[in-house]
């Protein structure tokens, strides 16, 4: 996760999913009828995703998409690699802050955000962060991430086991929020409806990805 290049190469399944969600999900938001929607992204990693996958389908005349990540790193790659892109803006940022940057209150129409936020332990105060920066009279969150998985029960098992304890102190840093939970559609919606937005649509979906070959 901290390698840039390496994940801008190995992000397939972010490509397909954030592409076939928005997609999906595009006519359903609340597109300005006079153009000029601004766009932030949150989690962009190297900004491959948002600027290969989903910029080429925002409206033609939308008026600004900014890409963040709190890794500096990524921020620095996705400049390097997409700096030229017409109405893009790179910004280093936290979803998880204490306090969002003033520049950034209600400065949005859309904020966009795929896979990122099974990454973010406290989900109340990323959602919090997100309301901000939506424009104070509406706009629109359109999220996709993992609330389970099987690898989190590899991460578990492992530090479980007396060889592998000492390495994995950490684990459940890395492992969804949602993941434990009997329910987590449910109690996503609720967490949704506790930190302020309405006409709430919530679906958790089965999906596989194949990788073509031990590379990938």
């Amino acid at each position: 996760m901290n390698h840039a290049s390496l994940y801008h190469r190995a992000s397939a399944v972010q490509r397909r999913d954030a592409k076939q969600i928005f997609e999906e999900f595009y006519d359903v938001m609340q597109w300005r009828r006079d153009g000029g929607d601004k766009i932030i992204d949150v989690g962009s990693g190297s900004g491959n995703v948002l600027m290969e996958n989903i910029y080429p389908l925002f409206p033609p005349n939308f008026d600004e998409v900014m890409s963040t990540d709190c890794s500096e790193k990524m921020v620095e790659f996705a400049r390097k690699n997409y700096g030229e892109t017409e109405r893009a803006i790179f910004e280093v940022l936290d979803i998880a802050c204490k306090e969002i940057p003033e520049h950034l209150n209600g400065r949005f129409d859309h904020v966009l955000s795929f896979y990122c936020l099974h990454w973010v332990q406290d989900q109340r105060l990323a959602l919090e962060n997100m309301n901000k920066l939506l424009r104070v009279d509406g706009g629109d969150i359109l999220l996709a991430f993992l609330a389970t998985n099987p690898i989190y029960d590899v991460y578990l098992t492992l530090a479980e086991r007396e060889k592998w304890r000492c390495y994995m102190k950490d684990t459940m840093k890395f492992i969804s929020p949602l993941h434990l939970s009997d329910d987590p559609g449910a109690e996503f919606k609720k967490l949704l409806e506790e930190t302020g937005y309405e006409d709430i649509a919530v679906q958790i979906r089965e999906e596989v990805f194949i990788y073509e070959g031990t590379q990938k």
